[in-house]
Order: C-alpha cells, then sequence, then structure tokens
C-alpha cells in the first residue's frame, strides 16, 4: 500500500466482556493521522477544529483508509491531492470522506461498486471496495460513493 495509516488508541476497559464486539481488538479512536509513504501524489486534509471521538476496530480502519487512498490515488488527477475529510454532525455521526479529482463513477457502475468480484478493470479483483463495505458494516458503519465537488468520487463512511 501507498498510504500508512496510524491511530492514536485509547483501550476502553468496558469492552473486555463477552458481550462485547470484537473484544480484543475494539478501541476507541481519538486521532487519525494519514501518512504518505513513498506516495508520487499529495494529500489535503480537510479536519475539524475540536476532537472527533468514535469506536471503529483500528485494524478495519487501517485497511478501509488504504484501500480508499490507493483507489483515489489509481483513479484521480495525478496532478491533484487527494482529500480526506473528517466530519461530525448535529447527531454525533462520524463521516470519513475519501475524495479524488478523477473522472468520476458512472451512476450505473456506482450501483454495483460494493459487490463482490466487480471491477471495471482487467488488474482488479473485485473485492477491495466489496471489503471496505463489508468491514463498515462490522463496525455499524455505512459507506456510500457520490459525485464530488471537483467532479471526481467521494467514498464516505459514516457511522
Amino acid at each position: 500500500p501507498n498510504v500508512y495509516v496510524s491511530a492514536m488508541l485509547i483501550k476502553d476497559p468496558h469492552l473486555e466482556s463477552e458481550e462485547a464486539f470484537l473484544p480484543d481488538r475494539a478501541f476507541g479512536v481519538t486521532n487519525v493521522r494519514v501518512e504518505p509513504v513513498e506516495f508520487t501524489g499529495s494529500l489535503a486534509l480537510d479536519l475539524p477544529d475540536e476532537e472527533t471521538t468514535f469506536r471503529f476496530d483500528s485494524g478495519h480502519l487501517q485497511r478501509i483508509l488504504t484501500n480508499l487512498s490507493s483507489n483515489a490515488r489509481l483513479h484521480g488527477s495525478p496532478d491533484q491531492p487527494i482529500m480526506i475529510r473528517l466530519r461530525k454532525d448535529q447527531a454525533d455521526r462520524v463521516s470519513i470522506e475519501v475524495a479524488d479529482r478523477g473522472a468520476g463513477i458512472d451512476a450505473r457502475e456506482a450501483e454495483k461498486i460494493f459487490e463482490p468480484f466487480y471491477t471495471s478493470s482487467h488488474r482488479g479483483t473485485g473485492l477491495g471496495l466489496y471489503i471496505v463495505n463489508q468491514l463498515c458494516e462490522l463496525n455499524g458503519a455505512g459507506t456510500k460513493v457520490t459525485r464530488n465537488e471537483f467532479g471526481g468520487s467521494s467514498f464516505i463512511l459514516t457511522k
């Protein structure tokens, strides 16, 4: 992968019970940092001023952001940065958006993009976005793809 994602973690003692979701790997994520590693493009981060906290498996979140960032680099404009935004709405739902500045995803393709083995590339397996969607569901998050203000695609996970 071309992007390394790290998270500062705080272990929640309430997550040690048998009823807990993924008891050995469940953390409260308090700070997400994305660092380019051998990255030929650039990243633009749009983060809120206030601390934003949500619960998500750290390994899952790293895999999701790595996949989405790699896809944005592959399908985006090489001379434009990938945008990563973090937002919290009035209902305390947190959204993470990974936006590229490429040609965008066709509406018909967007309907199938999270299906297993669906790919528009002869090089792809069609499993990357399917896995992203499954990992989000395991963590109680939703995923969607939209056209963004740059004309490219935005992948948004909301929890």
